[in-house]
């Protein structure tokens, strides 16, 4: 059974490359694509990454962000931190 964790994602399109920027404040990381599906699909991949790294370093896992209101990705938690 795997636990997941939700952080807010701001949506936004740059006006110079017209690519879709995607970042999570809470975790202080972004990304981009063509696509909003795209971008979330790199930024699920850099959350997954970021989060197993911390947990290497012995850091802890930034809690969610459940009062926030609007877009969010959910993250499965590495097995160590369940």
């Amino acid at each position: 059974m795997h636990q997941y964790i939700e952080y807010a994602v701001v949506v936004s399109v740059d006006k110079e490359t017209n690519q879709v920027v995607v970042q999570v404040p809470t975790l202080d990381l972004a990304d981009y694509g063509p696509t909003v599906e795209e971008a979330m699909a790199s930024l699920r991949e850099m959350i997954a990454f970021h989060l197993e790294g911390l947990l290497e370093e012995g850091q802890p896992i930034p809690a969610g962000d459940p009062e926030v209101e609007g877009y969010f990705i959910r993250s499965s938690l590495p097995i160590r931190a369940a």
